[in-house]
């Protein structure tokens, strides 16, 4: 299960979906990327001020190892350690960085993929702006249809009878898989 909040600007647009627009979903938890590119991370969510304090903290860390006379492989663990740091906080910088900006949380919602949740998400939305099903747009009737992956089989009946009871019960027109609707 996923968890994003949705973030809005102090003064959204009158129209609804430019106001749309202007949400911003933020996953709750690791930001895997922050993890393992971190830098580059920061430079696309053009988090300038983090980016710094990341390279300053870098740079103290290797600094202050040297000076202690410290292995270099001790300022290396320290860097990743700094990283993780960073990868676990992410996404709470992220939304700092939008309050700051005079965004303010307007939702927490949850869901299996982030389609799911902002599906659930403007599903409520559309209801509270008095938008009713005219916002969201028409889904796809897929073939088969999404029901069929659901189908546990828990509404069959259990064919419990034997090979001889079949077919005594099906000169009755009882025969499981016969059943009218």
């Amino acid at each position: 299960m996923k968890t994003f909040t949705v973030h809005e600007p102090a003064e959204p647009a009158s129209d609804p979906l430019k106001r749309a627009d202007q949400l911003v979903f933020i996953k709750e938890g690791v930001a895997w990327l922050a993890l393992f590119f971190p830098v580059i991370w920061l430079l696309v969510q053009r988090m300038w001020l983090v980016l710094v304090l990341f390279i300053l903290a870098a740079i103290g860390i290797s600094a202050a190892v040297t000076s202690i006379g410290a292995d270099q492989q001790i300022a290396a663990w320290a860097t990743i350690a700094l990283g993780v740091l960073l990868a676990f906080q992410a996404n709470d910088l992220r939304r700092w960085k939008l309050d700051r900006k005079g965004y303010r949380m307007v939702a927490a919602v949850a869901g299996n993929s982030r389609d799911d949740c902002e599906r659930r998400f403007f599903a409520d939305w559309a209801d509270q702006m008095e938008l009713g099903d005219t916002f969201l747009p028409e889904l796809e009737e897929v073939p088969g249809g999404w029901e069929n992956d659901l189908d546990t089989g828990a509404d069959e009946p259990v064919d419990t009878e034997s090979s001889d009871d079949k077919s005594e019960a099906g000169d009755k027109g009882s025969k499981a898989g016969n059943r009218s609707k």
